[in-house]
């Protein structure tokens, strides 16, 4: 499988998350491209969003999870 990065090319990735992604077996691999398939046609539209809660500014970012 390819890597992360062009895998889904409208996303930006942290590098520990692309290390991660190397380290995911194939089922893992499946059913995190599912997610990051949704995040990446339906954006904002899905998720919670963090907002700053204890002194720890999350603004912009979104709780997705996956069953």
């Amino acid at each position: 499988m390819e890597s992360v990065e062009v895998l889904f090319s409208n996303l930006e990735f942290y590098d520990v998350a692309t290390h991660e992604w190397k380290n995911l077996d194939g089922y893992q691999k499946k059913f995190v491209s599912k997610a990051l398939e949704k995040i990446e046609v339906r954006g904002s539209e899905i998720g919670e969003p963090l907002g700053n809660k204890r002194n720890i500014d999350l603004t912009g970012y979104r709780k997705v999870k996956l069953r």
